[in-house]
């Protein structure tokens, strides 16, 4: 199901296998990041990154058209996903409690305000990354879909991106034939 699963109904990675390339996205965005910030822990990062939106693959449906399933719309995905980690750490009988209650905070923190669906905002290193790094991935994806939506468009301004409550300009559109690299040897 993470495979085929989109990472949203129509905010971001709104395709078949969005949820994944979101995923993985984030793991490549830490992998650049920690070489700055080196003493966060690269494991709670990944895990942040493949734990905080899990619960996707059973809140949206996906099989002819996005939507929600019940569960979604009544649970949502930050509860889904923290009842699977939480179904998971009890099979496994010595799993650390302290490694659960931060995994646990990665998943509930990652929109980062509580007006966001977040029930408490992030409260260690590794979270704040997560929840900024979630929104920049997602908020990138959207205007990239946009950008690409009608390339052959000669409009400079793309349509209303709703995640960021504007309209974007196209910059390649804006400048035409002139490039930076251009600019920079006039």
């Amino acid at each position: 199901m993470l495979r085929v699963a989109p990472a949203a109904k129509s905010l971001h990675h709104v395709y078949l296998g969005g949820l994944l390339e979101h995923i993985v996205s984030l793991y490549r965005l830490y992998e650049l990041i920690t070489v700055r910030y080196f003493w966060l822990d690269r494991n709670l990062l990944i895990a942040g990154a493949i734990l905080h939106d899990i619960g996707k693959i059973y809140e949206l449906t996906y099989t002819r058209a996005f939507g929600y399933t019940i569960e979604g719309v009544l649970i949502g995905h930050i509860n889904i996903g923290l009842a699977m980690l939480q179904q998971k750490a009890q099979r496994l009988p010595e799993f650390p409690a302290e490694l659960l209650t931060l995994l646990q905070h990665l998943i509930i923190s990652h929109h980062g305000e509580l007006e966001y669906g977040s029930p408490i905002k992030p409260r260690f290193p590794e979270t704040i990354l997560l929840h900024y790094l979630d929104d920049i991935d997602s908020k990138m994806e959207a205007v990239r879909a946009v950008l690409e939506a009608d390339p052959w468009s000669s409009e400079l301004w793309t349509a209303r991106i709703q995640s960021l409550e504007s309209q974007v300009l196209d910059t390649r559109k804006f400048l035409g034939n002139v490039s930076m690299t251009d600019a920079a040897h006039r």
